[in-house]
Parts: C-alpha cells; sequence; structure tokens
C-alpha cells in the first residue's frame, strides 16, 4: 500500500482504518490484515468537538470577499492538542499512531 489519503474529517471517510487495526487481534488469521503505508494524506483540517459553536468546530477562518475560508490546517494529525478533536477524530489519530 502506498499511500492512506483522508479527504476530510467526516469520520465516515476515516472511521473504518480502527477496524483494520483491531482485525490485527482476530484469533482467525484469515480474517487479519495488515496495512503499512508508506505515508498519510490529509487536507490539514482537524474536525473539533461538536460542543463547540459550527463557526469554531473546523478551527480558525477568515473571510474574503464575502467567502469563509479555513486556514487553521495542521501539518500532522497526531501532534494536534487531543483538546482539539472531536472523538472519532481522536481514534483516527490513536489508529495512525498504532
Amino acid at each position: 500500500m502506498d499511500a492512506i489519503v483522508t479527504t476530510h474529517g467526516d469520520a465516515d471517510h476515516f472511521i473504518g482504518l480502527a477496524g483494520i487495526i483491531k482485525s490485527e487481534t482476530n484469533t482467525d488469521c484469515k480474517k487479519r490484515l495488515f496495512m503499512f503505508p508508506k505515508g498519510v494524506y490529509h487536507n490539514g483540517i482537524v474536525k473539533g468537538p461538536s460542543k463547540l459553536k459550527y463557526d469554531k468546530i473546523f478551527g480558525q477562518t477568515v473571510d474574503y470577499n464575502k467567502k469563509e475560508f479555513i486556514v487553521g490546517l495542521e501539518e500532522d494529525n497526531r501532534t494536534v492538542s487531543q483538546s482539539k478533536m472531536n472523538e472519532q477524530f481522536k481514534e483516527y489519530v490513536r489508529t495512525l499512531n498504532h
């Protein structure tokens, strides 16, 4: 496998990765799956806790030409404070660290 690509921070785009990690402990070796990607790519957006107001859940934004743009992008999701992540995103980072 060359890469894992996460297009955005909605759980349905990454939460399945945690199932792959869980499969490593399956007693039936035919149901185990191991991945060794050469890289992980994402769009830099970390989805925050649901307790945040909608306009703050994706981090820092700027208004430009009457449109709002997310500018608080992260280079490496593994280095982001867990307090800035929702529960699904925390699971994603635990999976990446595995």
